[in-house]
Parts: C-alpha cells; structure tokens; sequence
C-alpha cells in the first residue's frame, strides 16, 4: 500500500510540473507568429512619384530595404539591416514599422530612410500589426495591445494585456480581425466575440 501511495505522489508531482510547464508556455506565447513578410511594399504618398520599398539579403543573411521609384530608374534611400531578421512590417505615410525575429520594433522615416527612434524592446515577438493615418497598432505573442501614436514621433499611447480576453472567451479563441477605430484598438476573435478598448473608462468594452 505505501509503495501505491508512493507512486500516486510521483503521479501527481509529474502531472503538476506538466501543467506549470504548459502554464509557462502559455503565459508567454498564446499567439502565432506573423503572416510571411511582404517582398515589396507600396508607399502611401501624396507626391505623383510612387515610391516601392523592397527587402533584399546578400549570401550572409544581411538585410536591408531599398526605397526606389515605381519603374525602377531612382533609388531614394538604402537602409541596412545587417543580421537582424525582419519578421512583418507596416507603414503609413510617416513611418515604415518592421517586426524583428528579437522582440524589437524599428520605426523608419520614410522619406529619409533612417531611424527616428532606437529599437524599441518588445515583451515578445509581434503577432499582428495594423494602422490608421496617425497610429499603428501591434499585438505581440504574449498578448499584449501596444498602439504608437506616429505623426510626428512615435510614442506609446496604450500598453494592455489582453490575454484575460482570450482565456476567458475561450482557450482555443484566436484574433481573426484587428484594426484601430479613432486610435483605440478593435478585436475580434475567432469564437464570435469583439472587444472594443474605450479611452474613455480605460477597459475593454
């Protein structure tokens, strides 16, 4: 009988450690990484010249954005991003934002093609990225909403966790739509539910 009960307590510590190993995981990461990178990004401009920003990478895996006119024939800016591996971007007609593989977010002029900003530390990898005229919106794997106020200088505006959203929705919930009405960010999940951030109480609604 000891030797039952002794084997049952080993159970139960295995099972334990199991589920504080999938709780670790799960606080950390709860959602996938971003879609594939873009090979070619149009800029919104107001100018009659279109300009394409294009990711390129050498036989070492350096990458870098060239910044060009739409037929090819001028090149406005080169930027070099040496060994850091761009995951997603996102522009509006301030700034081009690029998701990195380290957790790093890069805010680039795109009319200058240079930082404005150092790279801004992440909680963890981007998952998704949206924007309107004056903001771009991020949502990284652990389930935090950071919005950038970019139309003169990107500044955080709002950092939430919304991983209460997800787990109480529903474990297997993802985010199917994310977007930014009037700078407060707009979710919807993959079980039917939205979830709207009010500025004005400070919660989701």
């Amino acid at each position: 009988e000891e030797e039952e009960e002794e084997d049952d307590e080993e159970e139960e510590d295995d099972d334990n450690t199991t589920k504080r190993k999938q709780n670790e995981e799960k606080r950390h990461l709860i959602l996938p990484p971003p879609l594939p990178l873009s090979t070619t990004i149009r800029v919104p401009s107001k100018d009659e010249m279109s300009k394409i920003i294009m990711w390129s990478f050498d036989n070492l895996e350096r990458y870098s954005l060239v910044c060009r006119d739409k037929k090819g024939e001028r090149i406005f800016w080169n930027y070099n991003l040496g060994l850091i591996k761009p995951t997603s971007a996102i522009l509006n007609q301030y700034f081009l934002a690029i998701a990195t593989e380290d957790s790093t977010i890069l805010f680039i002029s795109t009319h200058y093609g240079i930082s404005v900003v150092p790279p801004i530390q992440l909680p963890s990898p981007i998952s998704l990225m949206t924007y309107d005229e004056e903001h771009i919106g991020i949502i990284t794997q652990c389930a935090t909403v950071i919005i950038f106020n970019v139309q003169t200088f990107p500044r955080v505006i709002l950092k939430e966790s919304i991983r209460y959203l997800l787990e109480n929705s529903n474990s297997n919930s993802n985010i199917e739509r994310f977007y930014l009405s009037e700078s407060n960010p707009v979710l919807f999940l993959s079980n039917g539910s939205s979830f709207a951030y009010s500025n004005k109480i400070g919660i989701w609604v």
